[in-house]
């Protein structure tokens, strides 16, 4: 197995508050960057351009069907949600006695 494959596809979660990301639009789906940026503390900056790194590697989507005051809600995708469920399953192991 190449390695280096690995890595590069995995670069995005290594960087911070990704996983803050991924998991906060799995509990408040169709939530706008704004909702997610403010929910917990940390760096907003660095909260949006996560937001828009994972949109980009397709982890996340944007639904404005509902454009009501330029509102642009925040969706896991398929691919998102399933990275999702791995990520709860680890911190159950994580947490766990």
């Amino acid at each position: 197995m190449d390695m280096s494959c690995v890595e590069n596809t995995l670069d995005i979660f290594e960087k911070k508050f990704s996983l803050y990301v991924v998991m906060a639009v799995k509990e408040n789906p169709g939530s706008t960057k704004t909702e997610i940026l403010r929910l917990d503390k940390g760096n907003e900056k660095t909260k949006f351009f996560r937001i828009n790194e994972l949109i980009a590697e397709g982890i996340i989507v944007v639904n404005d069907e509902r454009k009501k005051y330029n509102e642009m809600r925040l969706y896991l995708t398929p691919k998102g949600q399933e990275i999702a469920i791995h990520l709860e399953k680890i911190q159950q192991i994580v947490t766990k006695n």
